[in-house]
C-alpha cells in the first residue's frame, strides 16, 4: 500500500489489513505514530516512514515480527526506540537525518540478520562499547556527518562481514590502535574530514581488503608515523592531498604504493 507524498497527519487501519506486506507512508506530516494506529500488521515486511515529523518510534514495530526493511530517515527522532529487538528479520534500517545523540548498548540486540545500518546526518557524539555486537551480518555501516569524537577499540569487533564503513565528517581526533582489527572484508572506507592531527603506527591494521584509501581532506593532519599503513595488503592508491602534513615517513614496505599528498 502506497500512501506516500500526501499530507497525512493521522491514520487508522481496519483489521482487514493483516495480510499487508508493504506500507509506504513517506513524505507526509506525521508527528506521532504508535502500534494502535497500525495495529495487527504482523506480516508487514517493508515500512517506509521517511520524510515526516516523527519524534519517536517507541512501541511502533513491536508486533511486526516479519519486518525486513524500516526507513525512518529525515524525521525528528531523538532516540531509536525500544522495539527493534522484536524485529529479528530486519535487514535494512535507515535512521539518517534525525536528532539521535547516542547509541546505547542493546538497542540493536537480536538483529543478527541486519545488513545495512544508516545513521548519517544525526547528532551522535557517543556510541557505547558493545552497541554493534549483535550485528554479525552487517555489510554497510554509515556514521557520516555526526559529532563522534572517539571510537573505542573493540567497537567493531563483531562486524566481520562488514564491507562498507563510512565515518567521514565527524569530530574524531584520535583513532585507537586495533579499532579495525576484525574488518578484513571492508573494501570501501571513508574517514575524510575529521580533525585528527596524527596517524599512528598500525592505525588501519585489519583493513586488508581495501585498495584505495582517501584521506583527503584532513586539514589538521600534520604527522604520519612510520608503519601507519601496516597491514593494508591490498592497498594500491593512497590520497593525502589538501592537508597540512609537515612530516611523513613512508615505510619501505610501501615503495610500490602510489602516494599522492600535498602540504601547505
Amino acid at each position: 500500500m502506497d500512501l506516500g507524498n500526501n499530507h497525512l497527519s493521522s491514520i487508522n487501519f481496519a483489521k482487514d489489513v493483516t495480510i499487508l506486506e508493504e506500507l509506504q507512508l513517506n513524505e507526509n506530516v506525521f508527528v506521532q505514530l504508535n502500534s494502535s494506529n497500525i495495529n495487527d500488521m504482523s506480516k508487514l515486511k517493508t515500512l517506509n516512514l521517511a520524510v515526516n515529523l516523527l519524534e519517536s518510534i517507541e512501541s511502533l514495530t513491536c508486533t511486526m515480527k516479519e519486518l525486513e526493511i524500516l526507513d525512518v530517515g529525515h524525521n525528528r527522532l531523538k532516540t531509536i526506540g525500544n522495539c527493534l529487538k522484536y524485529n529479528p528479520k530486519l535487514k535494512r534500517l535507515r535512521l539518517y537525518n534525525n536528532n539521535i545523540a547516542s547509541i546505547l548498548k542493546g538497542v540493536f540486540s537480536n538483529l543478527a540478520r541486519l545488513e545495512l545500518l544508516n545513521l548519517e546526518w544525526n547528532k551522535i557524539s557517543r556510541i557505547e562499547l558493545g552497541a554493534f555486537d549483535d550485528l554479525i551480518s552487517l555489510e554497510e555501516l554509515d556514521l557520516r556527518n555526526n559529532k563522534i569524537i572517539n571510537l573505542e577499540a573493540g567497537l567493531f569487533d563483531n562486524l566481520g562481514n562488514l564491507k562498507r564503513l563510512y565515518i567521514a565528517t565527524n569530530e574524531i581526533q584520535n583513532l585507537e590502535q586495533e579499532l579495525f582489527r576484525n574488518l578484513t572484508k571492508v573494501t570501501d572506507f571513508r574517514f575524510d574530514d575529521n580533525p585528527i592531527s596524527k596517524l599512528k603506527a598500525g592505525t588501519f591494521k585489519g583493513l586488508r581488503s581495501i585498495t584505495d584509501l582517501n584521506l583527503t581532506p584532513l586539514q589538521y593532519l600534520y604527522t604520519i608515523e612510520e608503519n601507519t599503513f601496516l597491514g593494508l595488503q591490498s592497498l594500491h592508491y593512497l590520497s593525502l592531498g589538501d592537508n597540512n602534513i609537515s612530516k611523513i615517513n613512508t615505510p619501505k614496505a610501501y615503495t610500490s604504493l602510489f602516494v599522492e599528498y600535498s602540504s601547505s
